[in-house]
């Protein structure tokens, strides 16, 4: 009786698999608020490399900064009068040493619009003489609104008795009625934005 023998050697090698990266959330904040901070270890995995291992990187933003540290995303919009969406791929790299691999997720980041006041600077004072005009003042030079033109800004003034002011094209005119009237009033100029 005859007994014919194989051998066959069997090797296994193990083969990396990707990190999956996902259920990065979108975030919407209102213009001058902040994005709450990305723990990105919460949406990765990986069984063969730790969450201390994996190297994370970004693309997608333009208007917005993103910084990633200690595996921390944080993104703000340096510019507090900006609004808008940027979709931003956050990808985990893992540290395979013959066959790293990645995964990316997607989140989209939104800015929305929030109505800013219009800044209205310091308007000199002026003295005159008894009987002699006030210097007209050109209000579009004492304010400065994001999103409304000068053109579109609404005066109101307060605060005169004896004086009159009138506003016409966003030129204010201060006169005294009385010509012999002397004295001293403070008065206010209000820009509204449309």
């Amino acid at each position: 009786m005859l007994s014919l023998f194989f051998f066959i050697s069997i090797q296994a090698h193990s083969q990396n698999v990707a990190p999956v990266v996902d259920d990065i959330p979108d975030q919407t904040i209102a213009e001058g608020s902040s994005f709450t901070t990305l723990y990105l270890d919460n949406y990765v995995s990986d069984d063969a490399t730790s969450d201390a291992d994996i190297v994370w990187s970004y693309i997608g933003n333009n208007e917005l900064t993103v910084s990633i540290v200690d595996r921390v995303a944080t993104i703000s919009a340096p510019d507090a009068d900006w609004y808008g969406s940027e979709t931003i791929t956050f990808t985990a790299l893992d540290n395979d040493a013959t066959d790293p691999l990645t995964g990316s997720d997607n989140a989209a980041f939104t800015v929305t619009a929030v109505n800013d006041a219009p800044v209205v600077s310091d308007i000199s004072g002026q003295t005159v003489a008894e009987g002699a005009s006030f210097s007209t003042i050109s209000l579009d030079d004492y304010v400065s609104d994001v999103e409304t033109p000068d053109a579109s800004i609404a005066w109101t003034y307060s605060g005169n008795t004896s004086l009159t002011v009138s506003i016409t094209d966003r030129v204010a005119t201060i006169s005294a009625p009385n010509a012999n009237w002397n004295g001293s009033e403070i008065i206010t100029f209000t820009a509204t934005d449309n």
